[in-house]
């Protein structure tokens, strides 16, 4: 009796118990490894999703402030018929246009921009007086440029001429304080631009109402080639801009290249081809442009 007690105490696991605790461990230790791998490519997800909507934000930020001042100037005081007077006229005239490509030569006056040909990121350009209420302005009380330039003064005001467009992957700014462009936000791979444009009042010839009650309101959008086709006196028409850029990730997150959806609301393909696994997404906003309902009519 004491010699098979014995023996029933050094008696191991058999093989089949073995091979089972040996396959319950490697269930164990494959779940957690892919539990891993999962919250690593989580993890890599969320913070690509996290730095292309900080990209969007600024982008969208910095050229809403600057579209919706389009013809802002300040008031010196009211005429004999009651109307605001200002300096100069930096306000109304030539204050807004745009391109279905980039500019051709950013340099030039805004009423003499020009398109490159084709169809490609879209481009504007707008003009407006800058003032503390519409500007950051610098320690010294100094408006700023989209590049945090100081604007020049010019006869008492300081007009803000800025444009925008896409450039080697990134959205970039020219303002008055600048001689040359710079990058603004990185990421932004496309943009897309759209005019509300109002119909105009009896005896203006370009787009009249077909009722009185739809002065100044949005008829119809148009992108800006359309309405160099038509006429460019359209750009004076416009009282809203919808504005859509599409923002990609800094790095190739993704495990396979994977179409997104464009400005238009259709999908397409990574602009880089098979080898383009960044996550991409577009955004898109409105603006009004408050100061065009009386400075055009």
């Amino acid at each position: 009796m004491h010699a098979h007690r014995l023996a029933l105490r050094q008696a191991g696991f058999s093989l089949i118990e073995l091979m089972i605790s040996m396959v319950i461990g490697l269930v164990v230790i494959g779940a957690m490894f892919a539990a891993y791998v999962g919250s690593g490519l989580s993890s890599r997800n969320t913070r690509a999703m996290s730095q292309i909507t900080e990209d969007a934000s600024i982008a969208l930020s910095v050229m809403r402030s600057a579209i919706a001042a389009t013809s802002y100037i300040v008031p010196e005081g009211s005429d004999a018929t009651g109307f605001l007077s200002a300096t100069g006229n930096s306000g109304r005239d030539n204050t807004l246009s745009g391109c279905n490509n980039t500019f051709e030569d950013p340099s030039a006056t805004l009423g003499t921009l020009d398109c490159s040909e084709g169809d490609g990121p879209h481009a504007i350009a707008v003009s407006y007086e800058a003032d503390a209420q519409n500007s950051a302005v610098s320690a010294g009380g100094v408006p700023l440029d989209c590049l945090g330039n100081e604007i020049p003064d010019s006869g008492g005001v300081r007009p803000a001429y800025q444009r925008f467009y896409i450039q080697d992957g990134a959205l970039h700014c020219r303002g008055p304080g600048n001689d040359s462009s710079a990058a603004l936000v990185d990421n932004v791979i496309d943009m897309r631009i759209q005019y509300g444009v109002a119909c105009t009042p009896a005896g203006v010839p370009v787009s009249p109402c077909s009722e009185p009650e739809q002065e100044g309101r949005v008829v119809r959008y148009m992108d800006a080639a359309a309405i160099r086709g038509a006429d460019t006196r359209l750009f004076d028409w416009a009282v809203s801009v919808r504005l859509c850029v599409t923002v990609a990730s800094a790095d190739n997150v993704l495990d396979t290249t994977t179409q997104y959806t464009n400005c238009d609301g259709d999908k397409a393909d990574a602009p880089d081809g098979d080898s383009d696994r960044r996550m991409i997404r577009s955004f898109t906003t409105t603006i009004m442009l408050p100061n065009r309902q009386e400075g055009h009519l």
